[in-house]
């Protein structure tokens, strides 16, 4: 089976060995339970983890993005991931062009994305689970 690497940067994160990301920011968008990433021409960096994923997951996580409506796949330079690594992936960068550029954004300091008011990212909540959540008003 074939396996593919995804740097992931916000609700996917689940607690492994963080990796620094040259060329991107992350912003948070007012009222949205997730980050997204854009790609930058400067030295501005994000933190992701990278995780094998095989090509069933990786088309599973493309419906879960949104793609090609709200994200896109996006190759990763090796040369801009930092720490030593050399691994060669994808992360999913929002096309800024769809829906959410009518939101106020706020810049993520230092790139590394935390899920509001739960602590680590570790204890990010899938798509779903957030559904449910606002469905009960928690983040009305």
């Amino acid at each position: 089976m074939r396996m593919d690497t995804v740097a992931v940067y916000g609700t996917l994160r689940r607690g492994k060995r963080p990796v620094a990301l040259r060329g991107y920011r992350l912003f948070q968008p007012k009222g949205m339970p997730f980050p997204t990433a854009i790609k930058t021409n400067d030295s501005s960096m994000i933190t992701v983890e990278l995780i094998p994923v095989s090509d069933v997951q990786l088309n599973g996580l493309d419906r879960y993005e949104g793609v090609p409506d709200l994200y896109q796949r996006s190759e990763v330079d090796s040369s801009d991931l930092l720490d030593g690594c050399d691994v060669v992936g994808s992360l999913y960068i929002y096309l800024a062009s769809r829906g959410l550029m009518s939101v106020s954004w706020k810049p993520i300091i230092g790139g590394d994305w935390k899920y509001p008011d739960r602590g680590s990212s570790a204890d990010a909540m899938t798509g779903s689970q957030w559904v449910e959540e606002q469905q009960k008003g928690v983040f009305a």
